[in-house]
């Protein structure tokens, strides 16, 4: 006569270790979308910060305004084609994204200028320093 009751306890334990495995897999899966979601977020919000302490300012001209549908902390990220007029050199356009407060998106509106600073060793790197 088979054993009822290690036949349930081993039925129990597999389920439990199933619900074991798919508990863990699924959170380090999520973990993994977290920390790349916040890699590329703060990554960008770090680089901005460095270009703003060590670049070199300049005045650009917005072109065009996008929002991407992105937000932290209810502050939108947009998509910005500047054309960037560095002192002395010819002027060249760029896309830049960047997090803006609610409160200073009339301040880059299309047709307005702006304050920028860019690397001079790679002029694509340009990051908003407005007031």
């Amino acid at each position: 006569m088979p054993d009822i009751e290690g036949l349930i306890g081993g039925t129990l334990a597999a389920s439990i270790g199933i619900t074991l495995i798919i508990t863990c897999g699924t959170l380090l899966f999520t973990g993994f979308i977290i920390f790349f979601v916040y890699r590329t977020v703060y990554g960008k919000i770090n680089q901005s910060n460095k270009l703003l302490a060590t670049g070199v300012p300049a005045q650009a001209r917005v072109l065009q305004l996008a929002d991407t549908g992105v937000r932290l902390n209810d502050n939108p990220q947009v998509k910005l084609l500047l054309e960037v007029q560095p002192m002395g050199q010819p002027p060249y356009q760029v896309e830049v994204n960047s997090f803006v407060s609610m409160l200073k998106l009339a301040q880059i509106q299309p047709g307005q200028i702006v304050n920028v600073r860019y690397d001079p060793a790679d002029p694509s790197k340009v990051a908003l320093a407005l007031m």
